[in-house]
């Protein structure tokens, strides 16, 4: 998983304190988005997360955080206490510097409903479409009923029609796809037995699709047009 997000180099280092190890791997990735990605698929919204780094978790002994290029993952055993991972992972932080933010183009997509801690970066096959690479996911929860909301970035405008395109085929090979205007650029509705049901349409250089949509989807659809024109 990590050489799928182009893994670069690791620095592992081992440390004591009065009865506890500890250990810290800094994974450096390349590209800010890179270390976001490989966090961001082994993260789930449940977990306790706190200030550190871009964003940073705790679970059983185990503190993950990144930080610009960077994925951290720190472990303890023995009688240590989470103060003093915490420590660890601040003084990482700060010798680390850089960017502590996380990627710009999820900051303006819409939040109402917007599952918390549930945003990855795919950059291989999302959806297992190599044609869609790379894109981000992001679910929403406005019902019972789960949506993912998902952006595919390709260079240029005429680039994310081809990405709809071939998304439209898949579904007319697979089930059925239709062609819907009043969703905007390009808009489609389509289904198979497999993957479900999607809305999608493209904004600029970006392909917008919605798996599972519900009732009113279309409006989620919309205003992340809206955000990313």
């Amino acid at each position: 998983m990590y050489l799928l997000y182009d893994f670069q180099l690791l620095l592992h280092g081992e440390f004591k304190a009065v009865a506890a190890d500890f250990t810290a791997d800094v994974y450096d990735m390349g590209k800010p988005e890179d270390a976001f990605g490989v966090y961001s698929v082994e993260r789930s919204p449940k977990y306790s997360y706190i200030p550190v780094g871009a964003e940073g978790y705790r679970s059983k002994g185990v503190l993950n955080f990144f930080q610009d290029r960077y994925y951290v993952k720190l472990s303890r055993s023995g009688a240590s206490v989470d103060a003093q991972l915490d420590q660890l992972a601040r003084t990482l932080s700060t010798r680390i510097g850089g960017s502590r933010s996380g990627p710009p183009l999820l900051v303006k997509l819409p939040q109402l409903h917007r599952v918390r801690h549930s945003e990855q970066y795919i950059r291989k096959d999302p959806l297992g479409h190599a044609f869609l690479a790379p894109a981000y996911v992001v679910t929403y929860a406005s019902t019972l009923k789960e949506s993912k909301l998902l952006v595919s970035v390709a260079n240029d405008a005429p680039g994310a029609k081809g990405r709809l395109d071939q998304l439209a085929k898949h579904f007319q090979q697979t089930g059925e796809c239709s062609a819907a205007a009043e969703l905007g650029e390009g808009g489609i509705r389509a289904k198979n037995s497999f993957e479900g049901n999607i809305i999608a349409r493209t904004q600029g250089r970006y392909v917008i699709v919605l798996l599972n949509p519900v009732a009113d989807d279309a409006t989620l659809l919309k205003s992340t047009a809206e955000a990313l024109r």
